[in-house]
């Protein structure tokens, strides 16, 4: 790809998306945390290696990007088009996807506690508490996926991700950027990253209106604390513990 090809594609200023497409300053609760939907959304995972959605019945590949929601796994492929629309910060708490707590508020004491046990097991190179509950925090992107049409939500909530967050994705909020698998080797270990860069192409689908734009930034920026106890084949939660290491 040409430098050319990878400059900065523009919002058109009849696009929905342009009120939140304007340069955004970096902000004190990101700095601090990460450091220098309307109603259900969707999510947006790379799978991992050791995934348990690469074997049966999904049978996902590895290293590419999925959409997850109730009717399950959607290949979006090696690389995605979207428009990072905003963000905020989250905490989780879940125990094999049928029970799901999270927090949004940074202040909140379930974050902090949140946040907290996800260090010290990480710190031990553990992955669940006792009884079972695996923690997670990091900031979690409100994206349009350009291609089919959609809001979802994508969670840096390893090691890596937090990573791709502070170097590539938060100073491109409110811009059109790609979103491509990267495959990471070290002397000990190798998993899938990503790489994200400006996308010089326009989106292939806009938003229905600015009304519905605004509609899904204030639910996906107002909500604080949630707790769901789901049934199983409601959904599913698929991180990619296997980065958590690094």
């Amino acid at each position: 790809m040409s430098d050319q090809e990878k400059a900065l594609a523009a919002i058109d200023a009849d696009n929905p998306l342009a009120m939140f497409s304007n340069n955004q300053e970096s902000d004190d609760v990101f700095e601090k945390e990460v450091g220098t939907g309307a109603n259900y959304l969707p999510y947006v995972i790379i799978v991992g290696k050791s995934a348990d959605l690469t074997g049966p019945p999904h049978n996902c590949t590895a290293g590419d990007f999925y959409l997850i929601d109730n009717t399950g796994p959607t290949r979006l492929g090696d690389k995605i088009d979207v428009h990072i629309t905003d963000y905020r910060m989250k905490a989780l708490k879940y125990k094999k996807d049928l029970r799901v707590i999270s927090s949004h508020d940074v202040e909140d004491p379930l974050y902090l506690e949140i946040k907290t046990i996800s260090d010290k097991l990480s710190v031990i190179k553990q992955q669940k508490d006792e009884n079972g509950f695996s923690y997670l925090w990091g900031p979690e992107y409100l994206l349009w996926l350009g291609d089919i049409g959609q809001f979802a939500t994508f969670f840096c909530s390893n090691k890596t991700l937090k990573r791709a967050a502070r170097e590539a994705i938060h100073i491109r909020r409110g811009k059109i950027a790609t979103f491509e698998h990267d495959w990471i080797v070290t002397p000990d270990y190798s998993w899938w990253g990503i790489k994200v860069y400006d996308c010089s192409t326009p989106l292939a689908t806009k938003p229905k209106s600015t009304d519905y734009v605004q509609e899904v930034v204030d639910a996906f920026k107002n909500e604080k604390n949630v707790e769901k106890i789901k049934d199983a084949a409601d959904s599913m939660y698929a991180g990619t513990e296997e980065e958590e290491e690094r």
